[in-house]
């Protein structure tokens, strides 16, 4: 389970990068007319003027009709390393995120110049990256990390050397805990777990004591999510204690620990009068193999009660009871029984998953909302138009749902796709026509060509178009994906979805990453496509781009040569 981080009043700033200007004669740079050679690309981007270097690599290649991708790999690390390294926070991210995508070892050196950074934005994207390195000292860089005076990069950083059980984790998570405030030592519970050394569960065991009870919770939970059955007697004798989210938590950990000794504990338990503690025991018994908790589960949730809907999510028995809950008068009773038809993967759910996901307003965010003792959830629709994390969160929530959905067959997902294109949500309809381009039939290929020319939807067609491109290579395809790419550097701007810290309780999972916004996605995945070509005109084009694109765009379409010219 995941960490309440609802109840803590912590700012988490997200990232909006801006990467264009209105103006595009004042960064676009000329290709020279006069003859260039090779080394004096390579000279230009030795002193610092790697943009230089490559109009003078465009000018030769024109003129003599050949590339040299050598050079031109060269001279695109260059640029992305001039931007890591002298680059204004939003470019220096841009470059991060260029040297991730180029997956070349050589660019390693930015993020260890990038995780010095004043910015807190910068580190943060920084230690993203180091997550997903192979090269270089990474735990040095870490350790680096825990001495940056922003709680949000330590506590991250501390996540890190956890999850990678590095050799002195412990030590440093501990250093930290001794500092951190009162309200954050609930996250710690987490990281001891994580880091999982004997010293770690020491600790660990002195948190099941804490005085804090929502720390005791934590620990609990903790120690269920990584299986640390090393501490399952203290969790007994809690168990024991009267504290009704405890307790409820304590009943969790006994199945997420496999630990059949506990059934009588649950037995009782399942009788107590506190609803969550109630039905914790019973999910537990379900989960130790007690098939006969199914009726009582079935009934409670039949009565409306959220928490029994969700856990019906996982018994294949109970797909009618959900159908039946799913045209319930009460809206939230509706909204989770639709969830846990899809979850078991039943089109049914398909009328209610267009109501509530396809066409809510766009404002509308999608929140799990936990019991108290955390083994318990369901879900909600509220409002949270000013909070982008709330919003980021929502949305890869339902990314997740809908792609779901499209297991569930494909004349459901046909239907959903057809749903989506004509009432986009710019991050769902990219999957959709993602759906349709890699599920190839008469039928996808006659939705992707009819929704490639519709009228007030520029991103559905040209997603359509790039989907059809990259199935047939056409150039009729190419030329409207061009001149939207030109468009948009004129128009638009770049930007990053917000990050996400590993303490977001709405997401099973760790969501911990740099990903382009829409727009921007599908700028790259245009780039991308037309460089993949490798002819003259693809590798010039992309080239031009760069030329034509401000200072903070640069570093990302350079990390798409390099890919390009492998």
């Amino acid at each position: 389970m995941g960490l309440p981080i609802r109840q803590l009043n912590i700012f988490f700033s997200c990232l909006l990068l801006q990467a264009c200007s209105s103006n595009q004669q004042a960064y676009r740079l000329a290709v020279p007319d006069s003859p260039q050679t090779l080394e004096h690309s390579r000279y230009l981007a030795g002193s610092g003027r790697a943009t230089e270097g490559i109009a003078s690599y465009l000018a030769h290649a024109r003129q003599t009709g050949v590339h040299d991708f050598t050079t031109l790999r060269m001279l695109a690390k260059q640029l992305i390393w001039e931007s890591g390294i002298h680059g204004r926070p939003g470019t220096q991210i841009m470059a991060l995120y260029g040297a991730s995508i180029s997956q070349d070892q050589d660019l390693f050196p930015i993020l260890e110049s990038a995780i010095h950074s004043k910015f807190p934005e910068v580190q943060l994207v920084t230690l993203n990256l180091i997550e997903q390195s192979s090269g270089g000292d990474v735990d040095k860089l870490l350790v680096f990390a825990m001495s940056s005076p922003n709680w949000m990069i330590r506590l991250q950083a501390a996540y890190l050397l956890a999850k990678r059980q590095s050799t002195n984790a412990f030590y440093q998570i501990d250093a930290l805990y001794q500092k951190v405030p009162e309200q954050l030592q609930m996250f710690f519970a987490e990281l001891y777990a994580c880091e999982g050394s004997q010293a770690s569960l020491r600790r660990l065991r002195q948190l099941l004591h804490h005085n804090d009870p929502l720390v005791r919770v934590q620990s609990i939970l903790s120690i269920a999510r990584y299986k640390r059955d090393e501490l399952l007697e203290e969790i007994h004798q809690l168990n024991k204690q009267i504290h009704n989210a405890q307790k409820e938590a304590c009943l969790f950990a006994f199945s997420q620990l496999n630990d059949h000794f506990a059934i009588e504990e649950l037995q009782k338990a399942r009788q107590a009068s506190f609803s969550s503690i109630s039905l914790s025991a019973l999910n537990s018994l379900y989960q130790l193999g007690d098939e006969t908790t199914i009726p009582e589960i079935t009934r409670i949730a039949e009565t409306g009660d959220l928490y029994a809907i969700n856990i019906l999510a996982q018994i294949p028995e109970s797909a009618d009871s959900l159908y039946a809950l799913t045209k319930h008068q009460d809206h939230s009773v509706r909204l989770n029984a639709t969830i846990a038809l899809l979850q078991q993967r039943d089109e049914r759910c398909l009328p209610n998953f267009l109501e509530f996901f396809i066409e809510k307003d766009s404002d509308s965010t999608l929140v799990r909302e936990q019991s108290p003792g955390g083994a318990l959830y369901y879900w909600n629709i509220q409002r949270y138009p000013t909070n982008p994390m709330k919003m980021e969160v929502s949305d890869r929530l339902l990314e997740a749902f809908l792609l779901k959905s499209f297991e569930i067959s494909d004349t459901f997902s046909l239907k959903l796709s057809q749903k989506l294109l004509q009432n986009p949500k710019n991050h769902l309809t990219r999957l959709a026509v993602y759906y349709l381009e890699n599920h190839r039939s008469p039928e996808t290929l006659e939705l992707l060509e009819s929704s490639r020319q519709m009228l007030g939807r520029p991103l559905v067609r040209i997603s359509c178009n790039l989907a059809l491109y990259r199935i047939t290579g056409e150039q009729a395809y190419a030329g409207d994906i061009e001149l939207w790419m030109k468009q948009q550097l004129l128009s638009s701007k770049l930007r990053m979805r917000p990050q996400l810290p590993w303490m977001s309780s709405e997401l099973e999972s760790t969501v911990y990453e740099l990903s382009p916004e829409d727009t921007t996605a599908l700028f790259m995945e245009s780039v991308q496509a037309l460089a993949q070509r490798q002819d003259q005109n693809g590798i010039e084009t992309l080239l031009e781009i760069i030329l034509e694109s401000p200072p903070e765009a640069r570093p990302l379409i350079a990390s798409l040569v390099i890919q390009a010219t492998i």
